[in-house]
């Protein structure tokens, strides 16, 4: 029995480390702890395997929250952007555009705004 809780807990911890918070740990080992007790009192164990198996299923919840965490972090630091950088074949090196001004070193005429000229 041992061995099919850390299974279930470690899966169920990863699940809920791929799509929630820390903050959901709690409620989930509240709630582990509450079916490893229901079921290994219906069982029949004793009070040291239910607590053995108590703190595996804890155990286990957390360290499967854990590695869900990890693979969603590196993940999402893997993926590619969606946006595209432009080639450097498109971009025209002799327009150049500081703030609200527009030069152009090219055979356009140099034009600003607000000149004094």
């Amino acid at each position: 029995m041992l061995i099919a809780i850390t299974i279930f807990t470690l899966a169920g911890g990863a699940v809920l480390g791929l799509r929630y918070k820390v903050f959901i740990l709690v409620p989930a080992v509240l709630f582990a702890i509450l079916a490893v007790i229901g079921a290994s009192v219906a069982r029949g164990a004793g009070i040291w395997t239910i607590v053995l198996e108590v703190l595996v299923g804890a155990t286990a919840l957390q360290l499967g929250f854990v590695g869900g965490s990890a693979f969603t972090l590196v993940r999402s630091v893997r993926k590619p952007s969606r946006v595209r950088p432009t080639p450097a074949h498109l971009v025209d090196p002799g327009n150049v555009r500081i703030g609200g001004e527009s030069r152009s070193f090219g055979p356009v005429t140099v034009s600003m705004r607000n000149s004094t000229r």
